[in-house]
């Protein structure tokens, strides 16, 4: 039968109404009272003077990832009841992905915690009970007092507080002792850009690229601004089309979207990502004037490259063929410009250092660095610096202060794990703020409430494709019970022991930068495209003249509209980071490829016994909103599965262990064993098993608690050479099914 938008026509005969009618006629007769009085008691007619409640839209910004999407809130009668995208927002521009949607659960969460609280059990445990402010200031300022070592205090970062936000709080911490700042948020990507660019971070600029070389990076799931990335994909496929080639074991949402997908076992990639270096070499496909300007050690990797290795080992090594190992060199060399991108959890794999490292040296081939569509180094924030910090992983090799302080972040989530817990058990007193009972707060001797996002004054700081933006926000409604903002709750602490009163309260601290902003000389408060172009378009030709008579006003209108954007990325001055020659060899890795097992890295066959686990993030399962009903409920939009954890394995590996869709199988790690149901999927590798991360909570509310196993508390405690860094990513599994 055809399709057709054309509604069925009702037919009825002239015996089929008799009946309807008589029917109604029985019913009438047998309740004694008319139909319409009868439906009128069951549903009472509203009443034409209903009231619909005072209706509000204020502007606020999401704190669940580092895209901060811009909201649009509505309110009735105080009540947030809707959340979605900020039009102005040049960020999110209306659009908004489930987990902000969402958020309206995690304000009205019940069992969010709301009042101070004490632990009065082992560490370990859920045994607390509820204190007053007073006396859990109190007894941090007691250990304060008595703590004579420093530093005193390690603050662990939460990762989603922009440097204006991160420094003031630094700024009142140290009013009570020597402080040492730890970054939550892992950053393995700086040792890499260091060690060849001299630099601490870059952006891709997928904006503007005309072919995209991605090894696994989530561009449809997640990523470092999925929201951003997302329209960005949309838009360039309708009006300026790119070449996408996915490099993924599994076949993602992207891998479906590309152009070419590449499929290969986990860890392979940087035996492919160096094949598509020696084709690109041997060929002369790359940039030479690139080289010869800005490169100081080229021939000597050139030399290394050429002489060592060949296109068919590294080929048989990656299970890719020479042909599509140089179609693959071809297109990105011949059409330009192109970007090498990679998902970070590369670095967390034996030897992964390496793999980023032959991924990353392809953009330097291309001659990309600092270029439209290439790689970009964002200018600094305008006014602060974040604080000097130390990473999570390197907590086990330091003494622990006398003070622990978490911000909101649950770290059972973190590549990490072992390392985190193995510390911080022993951590004399350790106090969390959180809005909700998470496996990083059962170590804890102190919880303390902390508001949402939207409840509360927030900034933050990003830098998609090279622009510079910051977002600010006011609170839409006031914070639950007795729960505080960060920044009230610090405040509190550090005036415990020392008077604040020349010390500004965080509003009008934050309020004094944005109006600093107006001296800068570019930039517009958020607007509509139009708008944005035409201060763009200022600012390439030196002008700035913006609508707002001064810095009051300005001030003003970032705050109504959500923040503030420097349309124009560092094009202009391309080159300006390159002081340093960019290096192709630098010291640490030639010390790994030198050594005995060095160049096998990258030849090594699958050899070891074993399925390769294979863990991917869907966007929803985040651990910043995976306690959430509605994200729980559809985890996932490629797979039909729902609150618990799912993993898929291709049709012959089940084929031969006899596993059938649905049923459950046995994953045996080293330390443990999981169980799992499997999802039979073609778009899975043989000897591969991929699982979602997310899972597996033991705390962290009703909706979420003791829905399957945190994988991170299981995986491979072997470490990376060059970084340190868990090599989790090369854990492989013994798996079977499930005895009865």
């Amino acid at each position: 039968m055809p399709a057709t938008n054309k509604e069925p026509e009702l037919q009825i005969n002239r015996r089929e109404f008799l009946q309807l009618t008589a029917g109604s006629s029985i019913a009438a007769t047998i309740f004694r009272r008319p139909i319409p009085e009868i439906l009128s008691a069951d549903h009472p007619t509203p009443s034409r003077e209903w009231n619909t409640g005072k209706e509000e839209f204020l502007v606020s910004t999401c704190g669940f990832c580092l895209n901060s999407c811009s909201l649009l809130c509505r309110l009735v009668d105080g009540k947030l009841v809707r959340l979605e995208g900020n039009p102005l927002s040049p960020i999110n521009r209306h659009s908004l992905c489930s987990a902000g949607v969402a958020a309206v659960q995690h304000i009205y969460h019940p069992d969010r915690i709301l009042y101070p609280m004490k632990r009065t059990g082992v560490k370990g445990t859920t045994e607390f009970t509820r204190i007053t402010w007073d006396d859990a200031i109190q007894s941090i300022n007691e250990h304060v007092q008595s703590a004579s070592a420093e530093p005193k205090i390690r603050w662990v970062d939460d990762g989603t507080s922009g440097p204006l936000t991160q420094n003031y709080l630094l700024h009142l911490l140290e009013k009570i002792g020597k402080v040492e700042w730890v970054e939550s948020t892992p950053t393995p990507m700086r040792m890499l850009l260091q060690e060849v660019q001299k630099v601490d971070h870059i952006e891709y600029d997928i904006e503007n690229a005309q072919t995209i070389l991605s090894f696994g990076y989530p561009l449809l799931e997640g990523g470092r601004y999925p929201i951003c990335t997302m329209r960005i994909f949309g838009r360039r496929i309708s009006q300026n089309p790119f070449h996408l080639i996915q490099v993924e074991s599994r076949y993602s949402i992207t891998a479906a979207k590309a152009q070419d997908w590449i499929p290969l076992l986990p860890t392979k990639e940087g035996a492919l990502a160096l094949a598509v270096a020696y084709s690109l070499v041997r060929e002369e496909w790359y940039d030479a004037s690139f080289v010869s300007q800005y490169s100081s050690d080229f021939s000597e990797f050139r030399q290394w490259l050429l002489r060592t290795l060949t296109l068919e080992e590294l080929s048989e090594a990656c299970g890719v063929s020479t042909e599509i190992v140089l179609s693959i060199a071809r297109k990105i060399a011949q059409n330009p410009p192109s970007v090498a991108i990679f998902d970070e959890e590369i670095f967390y794999r034996e030897k992964g250092f390496l793999d980023a490292w032959a991924i990353y040296l392809i953009n330097a081939l291309l001659g990309n660095i600092g270029k439209p569509g290439g790689t970009l180094v964002p200018f600094p924030h305008p006014f602060a610096t974040p604080p000097p910090s130390i990473p999570l992983s390197a907590l086990q090799f330091v003494p622990t202060p006398p003070i622990v302080i978490i911000g909101e972040k649950d770290l059972s989530f973190s590549p990490e794990f072992s390392s985190f817990f193995s510390w911080l058990e022993k951590a004399p007193f350790v106090v969390q703020c959180t809005s909700l009972l998470n496996d990083t707060s059962v170590y804890a001797d102190l919880i303390l409430p902390v508001a949402s996002f939207l409840e509360c004054y927030r900034e933050t700081y990003l830098t998609p494709f090279g622009k510079q933006i910051i977002t600010v926000s006011s609170p839409v409604i006031s914070p639950q019970e007795e729960s505080l903002p960060l920044y009230e709750i610090v405040w509190k602490i550090a005036s415990a022991s020392q008077s604040l009163q020349a010390i500004d309260d965080f509003p009008t601290h934050l309020n004094f930068q944005l109006r600093q902003l107006y001296s800068l000389g570019r930039g517009i408060p958020f607007g509509t495209e139009e708008e944005i172009l035409s201060i763009r378009s200022m600012q390439e030709r030196g002008w700035w003249y913006p609508e707002e008579p001064d810095e009051d006003v300005y001030a003003e209108q970032i705050w109504k509209r959500g923040g503030w954007l420097d349309p124009l990325p560092p094009y202009h001055q391309m080159r300006w980071h390159l002081r340093q020659p960019f290096s192709f060899f630098p010291p640490s890795v030639q010390n790994v490829l030198f050594s005995d097992t060095g160049k096998d890295h990258f030849l090594k066959k699958n050899e070891k016994a074993g399925t390769y686990l294979l863990l991917h993030a869907p966007l929803a399962l985040r651990p910043a909103h995976n306690h959430l009903p509605w994200l729980l409920e559809h985890p996932s939009p490629d797979v039909e599965f729902s609150w618990f954890p799912w993993a898929e394995i291709s049709p012959e590996d089940a084929e031969m262990l006899e596993i059938k869709d649905g049923e459950m199988v046995e994953l045996e790690f080293a330390r443990g064993t999981v169980a799992l149901r499997i999802i039979v999927s073609p778009r899975i590798p043989k000897g591969t098993i991929s699982v979602p991360q997310g899972f597996g909570q033991k705390q962290k509310g009703r909706y979420s608690a003791k829905k399957g196993t945190n994988l991170y508390s299981h995986l491979n405690q072997a470490y990376d050479v060059v970084t340190g860094l868990p090599a989790i990513g090369s854990t492989k599994v013994t798996l079977r099914k499930r005895r009865k």
